[in-house]
């Protein structure tokens, strides 16, 4: 019987998986040498480590969202979920009305409880003035009423926009919530600060703009010089693709 294999969806290392596999909760064959429904004697202590820590992590998150909204993580949340503890940087990709964006307001308030600081950027003021309220919602149903939120969007009154930007310019906040646009204008008030997460709903209107997408990178720790080094790699990639499609290549 055939088993259908998933690409960059294995949680330890991103690579292929089969289904049996993601069903039973297991990482790929490469991470992990068991099979489903095996008993787990021989696994490394370090994998076996990390296993248990990406277990227990998501099972805290999964609490908070039974607090925020009444109900677990559905299976895709927690893969996502699993990615975001393994520090990795992908992109999701499901359906309007999925959980993306209560799952990344979720996981901010999670990781904002945990003494990190998160970004959260989309494109409209209309989204911004949404989700800021469904994270004031949120974070009062956890308990969570210590935590600063930063939002700024153009249906804030004068004085509440010139409030959030010192808020935002002081680093105070723990959770920032903005448009692309807002970085275009006020870039300089969130390079202050390194970014644990940046959470981007709609990322093609970011990539769209690349001095947009190169402040992101910026804020999550990358400099100017290894972006512009990864793109002139992947220039160089395309011209030798390209060179191998027309026979070129020496």
């Amino acid at each position: 019987m055939a088993i259908a294999v998933f690409k960059r969806l294995c949680p330890i290392c991103g690579g292929e998986i089969s289904a049996e596999r993601l069903k039973a909760g297991m990482p790929c064959a490469r991470c992990l040498h068991a099979n489903p429904g095996t008993v787990l004697k021989s696994v490394p202590s370090s994998k076996w480590g990390q296993l248990v820590l990406i277990k227990r992590e998501v099972e805290k998150l999964d609490n908070f969202f039974r607090k925020s909204i009444g109900s677990r993580m559905w299976s895709a949340q927690k893969l996502w979920a699993k990615r975001v503890f393994l520090n990795k940087s992908f992109a999701i990709i499901a359906p309007t009305g999925s959980g993306k964006t209560v799952f990344g307001v979720i996981l901010s308030l999670y990781l904002a409880s945990k003494g990190k600081k998160v970004l959260f950027v989309l494109p409209t003021s209309i989204l911004v003035e949404q989700v800021s309220e469904k994270a004031e919602t949120f974070k009062n149903k956890i308990g969570l009423e210590h935590i600063t939120l930063a939002y700024y969007h153009s249906f804030l009154s004068k004085k509440n926009k010139e409030k959030m930007l010192a808020t935002i310019k002081k680093s105070e906040a723990s959770i920032v919530i903005v448009t692309s646009n807002f970085i275009s204008r006020y870039s300089s008030l969130l390079s202050k600060r390194r970014y644990d997460l940046v959470f981007v709903d709609d990322v093609d209107s970011i990539l769209r703009s690349s001095k947009i997408f190169d402040k992101i990178l910026t804020y999550i720790g990358f400099s100017f010089e290894t972006i512009d080094l990864a793109l002139k790699l992947l220039d160089a990639k395309t011209n030798l693709n390209k060179a191998r499609r027309l026979g070129l290549e020496k």
